[in-house]
């Protein structure tokens, strides 16, 4: 049978004319195979039916690169609805593996207590240690790992109950700073995993609770590197607080106590450049994160007037640090606060932060811009220049819904 002028092109031509021709007789093919009536899918062209009826419904489209993404529907739950955002999305792996997730940060602290002296009982090789004879924060730990057992889910368990024994090791002043960074690490984890959000029990205290451990932490100093890794953590589990999905049920005094921890860490000369600079960075993530929810607050109308709330703000870190460039745990006339005796925090007594913490942050950034020392005439420039970049940040993120705000705007004036 003889060939088609057609089929002797495909017979006699090269491979890459072969390949060329093809592609062009691929459009004719499918278009002659679609059933009358129906719309084609070519690349660049579609036809419509001749009496003008609805198009055919058109088959998916499977390239990931034109299928537009699956919208989330809207939760009220707070770790589902975080996942909405690139910043903080949280694996469903994650919230299903949330009690052997803290499982595995008991075993990493407990790994890095082991390699202390203080902690390290070299005949648990031989004998059974007795409980007695362990430190209180290793019997804590390991408490908390028997009393997991039972639970697949962190929700159905008191956040305290499993957050007390971490927040035992950064609270303590006799663990080193290893031992002190895999704890805040551990805390960090659980921030960003979602763990806490505003549907777990006593979350409001949670968050309160790890603000003010956090920002009173003590350890005792190894090395000068080793130590200022520890304040780095320190500096990330804060943002992490207040950018989680519970952070918005800390008090006033919380944000207060980290705005004034992040300044006292980058000020302080003997710490590395890159450390002060860091510390100043999350100071402005802090501040922004603030003044955007006083334009939420603002726009939802729940903004109140009050710049001074139930109880005024203290300035309970104080002006000086001790050795380890941490905030000093009493008050000026040192006594402990109300706050600091009443451990519960609980919601009622400590609202969710708003305008007395605002108008507290403004104050203090204003006052930087007009710092001024004769004895140290470059410090006295860097740190007015620190304020007025933050000014700029609260007046960028607020827009002109701090006009509505008299007493915001009296304090810029």
């Amino acid at each position: 049978m003889e060939s088609t002028s057609t089929e002797e092109n495909f017979i006699n031509s090269s491979p890459l004319q072969t390949a060329v021709d093809t592609a062009k007789l691929e459009p004719t093919m499918v278009e002659s195979s679609q059933e009358p009536g129906k719309s084609s899918h070519l690349v660049g062209q579609s036809t419509e039916n001749a009496g003008g009826a609805s198009r055919a419904e058109e088959t998916p489209d499977t390239n990931p690169f034109t299928t537009p993404m699956k919208q989330v529907p809207p939760s009220t739950d707070g770790a589902s609805s975080c996942r909405r955002y690139p910043g903080t999305a949280i694996m469903e792996s994650c919230i299903e593996n949330s009690v052997r997730i803290v499982k595995g940060e008991i075993h990493n602290v407990l790994s890095l207590m082991r390699l202390n002296r203080r902690y390290n009982h070299g005949a648990r090789f031989h004998r059974e240690v007795p409980a007695a004879a362990e430190s209180p924060l290793v019997r804590g730990l390991k408490a908390l790992h028997e009393e997991l057992g039972p639970y697949t889910n962190l929700q159905d368990m008191d956040t305290m109950a499993w957050l007390r024994p971490f927040l035992d090791v950064i609270e303590s002043a006799e663990t080193s700073g290893p031992i002190t960074g895999g704890a805040l690490s551990s805390l960090s984890k659980f921030l960003n995993y979602g763990f806490i959000h505003k549907g777990s029990p006593r979350a409001a205290e949670s968050v309160c609770r790890i603000c003010r451990i956090v920002t009173r932490c003590r350890f005792e100093r190894t090395d000068h590197s080793g130590d200022e890794v520890v304040l780095v953590r320190i500096l990330q589990v804060l943002l992490d607080c207040l950018r989680s999905p519970a952070g918005t049920l800390l008090s006033d005094q919380n944000v207060w106590d980290m705005v004034q921890s992040c300044y006292d860490i980058g000020k302080q000369q003997r710490l590395s450049e890159l450390l002060q600079k860091t510390a100043e960075h999350v100071l402005m993530q802090v501040v922004l994160t603030v003044f955007a929810r006083f334009s939420q607050l603002q726009a939802l109308g729940e903004l109140s007037q009050d710049v001074v709330g139930p109880r005024p703000l203290r300035s309970s870190l104080g002006s000086e640090n001790d050795a380890n460039g941490l905030a000093n745990e009493h008050d000026a006339d040192g006594s402990l606060g109300e706050d600091e005796e009443n451990l519960g925090l609980a919601a009622d007594v400590a609202p969710p932060y708003g305008m007395p913490c605002m108008f507290k942050i403004l104050e203090f950034l204003c006052q930087l811009t007009h710092a001024g020392d004769c004895s140290d005439p470059v410090g006295s420039e860097q740190t007015r220049m620190l304020g007025l970049s933050l000014v700029n940040v609260v007046l960028e993120t607020g827009g002109r819904q701090l006009s509505a705000c008299p007493a915001l705007v009296g304090v810029i004036q």
